[in-house]
């Protein structure tokens, strides 16, 4: 066989079908050698079941709410539980960005500064804590709530909603080491919504109650809330999106470098990309970033 480099005075032509060859006996996958039937046998999918919060006018949580990290995230979900009348209590490792979102939620006497994790602990009820690595999350437990004193129930009926991206097995440590102290676990994951891009979907697992009873503070800020069943689930659901994410940069990116080597300035491909269905909102958002890389 010929092979033909890139080269304008050739073609490719598909001239005729080759069958298969046969694999050997040898070649062949099995899942299991010791039994004949195991290669028939549909793959096990993890039970996974979906529930979602009832939609319409949910009266205000009288729970006292607590946000740990004013990131981007807690920022978002501290001001949206605010100025749906929510009574929310903030702690960040820096107090600046606390008092800027205080500044900027014109002072709302329903917002409460915390100087400590464990001040804002005892005077909330349920506490979302966003804190974007595990490995700080663990720390983060371990030096402010007592983790290593066995006898002191320091989340005792404390209803402990972590947004942290993690693997589902790091999940379930995070869900031992707070039920351990009395507490309760839900993992809450974000996306944005395709429907409103300022709000977010919501995708939790955990602690069923805990879960219903937090439906006031969802509606505050995402679009709609999904209970995926037992800790990690959550975590397995949302890893896979960023894949898929992940994907679609992936081919955005070697698209426009495709393009500007077959002659197609990445400006002139950008006004045909953003015409067609493939430019949803995500994509949109970071289609100016790759342009702006290619050309630099």
């Amino acid at each position: 066989m010929q092979i033909v480099e890139s080269n304008p005075e050739y073609e490719i032509v598909l001239e005729s079908f080759v069958k298969k060859r046969p694999r050997s006996k040898s070649q062949k996958r099995t899942r299991d050698d010791t039994d004949p039937g195991a290669e028939d046998r549909p793959t096990k999918h993890k039970e996974i079941w979906c529930d979602t919060l009832k939609t319409g006018n949910i009266p205000v949580s009288q729970l006292k709410i607590g946000v740990i990290g004013i990131g981007n995230i807690g920022r978002v979900i501290a001001g949206k539980l605010v100025k749906t009348g929510h009574t929310v209590n903030v702690w960040n490792r820096t107090a600046q960005k606390s008092i800027a979102l205080r500044k900027d939620l014109d002072h709302n006497i329903k917002l409460t500064i915390h100087d400590t994790p464990q001040s804002l602990l005892l005077n909330s009820d349920t506490i979302f804590i966003c804190i974007s690595d595990d490995n700080e999350l663990k720390i983060f437990f371990q030096n402010n709530f007592n983790m290593h004193d066995p006898e002191e129930n320091t989340l005792q009926d404390k209803g402990m909603i972590i947004m942290t991206s993690m693997g589902p097995e790091a999940a379930k440590d995070i869900k031992d080491m707070i039920e351990k102290k009395g507490g309760r676990y839900l993992e809450t994951l974000i996306q944005r919504s395709s429907l409103d891009n300022n709000r977010f979907i919501l995708l939790a697992a955990g602690d069923e109650e805990l879960f219903q009873s937090i439906e006031s503070c969802a509606k505050a800020f995402s679009t709609s809330s999904v209970f995926l069943g037992d800790a990690g689930n959550a975590c397995i659901v949302y890893l896979v999106l960023q894949l898929i994410k992940g994907v679609w940069l992936a081919g955005l990116i070697e698209g426009f470098h495709l393009a500007e080597r077959c002659g197609v300035s990445s400006k002139d491909f950008e006004k045909i990309f953003r015409d067609t269905l493939l430019c949803n909102n995500y994509m949109k958002a970071r289609v100016g970033h790759v342009v702006f890389i290619i050309t630099a």
